[in-house]
C-alpha cells in the first residue's frame, strides 16, 4: 500500500512513507504549478487536462503531497486570474469552471485533519486568491470565502511532526 499512497498505518499511527513513486508524485505536482506561471496564458489549453489530475491530490493522505497541491493551485488560480479580464465570452463559463474546480480543491485540503504543513499551505494559497480580483471574478467571490473557518495562515504554527514521521520509516 505504501508505494501506491506513500502511506501506511503501523502500530495504530498514521505515517508517511517517501517512496519512489511518493517523489515522482511530488515532482509532477510542482512541476503543473511552476509550468503554470512560466507559460502563463499560453498553459490555458493545458488547464482542462492538467487540472482534473491536479485537484485529484487534494485528497491524498500525504500532507506533502497536499501542500504541494495547495501550492499547484494557489499557481493554477493566479494564472486564471491574471486572463479573466482577456477571456472572450465564449471562453468565460470553461474558465469559471476551472476557478471553482481550484476553489473547491483548496477547500477540501483546508478540510483535511492532520497537518500543519498542508493546512498553513493551502490558507495561504486561499488568502493569495482572495486577493486576486481576476480569480474571484471567475471562481465567485464566496467561493473561498467560508472555507478557512476564520483560520489564517500566520495562525497554524509549524511542526516537524510529518517530517519526524517520515524520517522514523527511513
Amino acid at each position: 500500500r505504501a508505494q501506491e499512497t506513500g502511506h501506511v498505518v503501523k502500530h495504530g499511527r498514521s505515517r508517511s512513507v517517501r517512496t519512489g513513486s511518493h517523489e515522482e508524485r511530488l515532482a509532477a505536482i510542482e512541476a503543473i504549478g511552476n509550468y503554470a506561471v512560466a507559460c502563463g496564458a499560453r498553459f490555458a489549453p493545458q488547464l482542462p487536462s492538467a487540472l482534473p489530475a491536479l485537484c485529484a491530490q487534494a485528497q491524498h493522505p500525504n500532507p506533502q503531497l497536499r501542500a504541494a497541491t495547495a501550492n499547484a493551485l494557489a499557481q493554477i488560480g493566479r494564472v486564471l486570474g491574471d486572463l479573466a479580464q482577456g477571456i472572450p465570452s465564449s471562453d468565460q463559463q470553461a474558465a469559471s469552471r476551472l476557478a471553482e474546480a481550484v476553489a473547491q480543491s483548496l477547500s477540501e485540503i483546508l478540510q483535511q485533519p492532520g497537518s500543519s504543513a498542508a493546512l498553513r499551505c493551502a490558507l495561504q494559497a486561499k488568502e493569495d486568491l482572495d486577493a486576486c480580483d481576476g480569480f474571484l471574478s471567475l471562481a465567485g467571490a464566496t467561493s473561498l470565502s467560508s472555507a478557512a473557518a476564520g483560520r489564517r495562515s500566520e495562525d497554524v504554527e509549524d511542526s516537524d511532526d510529518d517530517q519526524e514521521d517520515e524520517e522514523e520509516d527511513h
